[in-house]
């Protein structure tokens, strides 16, 4: 067998499993321990992982090197956005029991790509590949708020402005206002301008260069919290949920 067909088997895949935080260090009696193989298949997997620079050996024990890493970055490589974010945004909206949603920029509007509903009998439920427009919106303006000014200025002679309840602000200087201040502060929110009785505070989420390539948002109903109470309520809990998810963002 090729030393390349040694770290494919399932075993190979047992030996980098059975390190860990707690077990950063291991000897060739350790691993096979761990992974319950031969202290002989044990030692030909590790020289492998260390021909290979997965691994390194101090003369005594073994450790997995940073190469892992490329590993987990190819699997999420390969893996489409709301997958990745599908467990930040259900943990989310377990700690809120609110509805939680995850947009992108779609045209002239705003994509749920993945959500997570309360568990509330009665409770706001957003489908995945709803789409909103996005000058209406907190979602649709943190995505904007991401771009240049002369981006956003395109975007608002080419977007309608649509006047959904009595409060959805239609002028070109309070959208402008708005994502100036969400530029300022780091967040949006939206009092009741897409539907009467809902109330949404959105934050960015960021790729590892800085980029805004979603928003994350949570919906309540204005029943339940007054537009002042979002951010002391959500705010943390959001920044701290779209951190995670930036992290696990490979760069494109």
């Amino acid at each position: 067998m090729t030393k390349a067909g040694l770290f494919v088997t399932e075993a190979g895949l047992r030996v980098i499993e059975a390190f860990s935080s707690t077990r950063q260090l291991m000897t060739l009696t350790d691993v096979a321990k761990q992974t319950g193989l031969t202290r002989a298949a044990t030692r030909r997997y590790l020289l492998t992982l260390t021909d290979a620079g997965y691994a390194a050996f101090d003369g005594k024990r073994f450790q997995l090197t940073s190469r892992v890493l490329r590993l987990g970055h190819a699997y999420i490589s390969s893996v489409p956005l709301p997958q990745i974010a599908q467990p930040i945004v259900e943990e989310l909206g377990h700690k809120t029991d609110e509805s939680v949603a995850l947009s992108m920029l779609e045209g002239s509007e705003s994509l749920t790509i993945a959500t997570s509903s309360p568990r509330r009998i009665v409770g706001i439920f957003t489908r995945v590949g709803t789409h909103l427009p996005a000058l209406s919106t907190a979602t649709g303006r943190v995505l904007l708020a991401g771009k240049t000014d002369d981006a956003i200025a395109a975007f608002l002679q080419s977007a309608p402005i649509q006047k959904l309840t009595s409060k959805t602000k239609t002028s070109i200087d309070e959208i402008w206002e708005e994502i100036r201040r969400i530029r300022q502060l780091g967040y949006a929110l939206n009092d009741e301008e897409i539907e009467l009785g809902l109330r949404v505070i959105a934050v960015p989420v960021r790729d590892s260069m800085g980029g805004v390539i979603a928003s994350m948002c949570v919906s309540t109903y204005s029943s339940r919290y007054e537009v002042d109470q979002l951010t002391q309520k959500f705010l943390q809990l959001l920044l701290n949920a779209s951190e995670r998810l930036g992290h696990l963002i490979p760069t494109r």
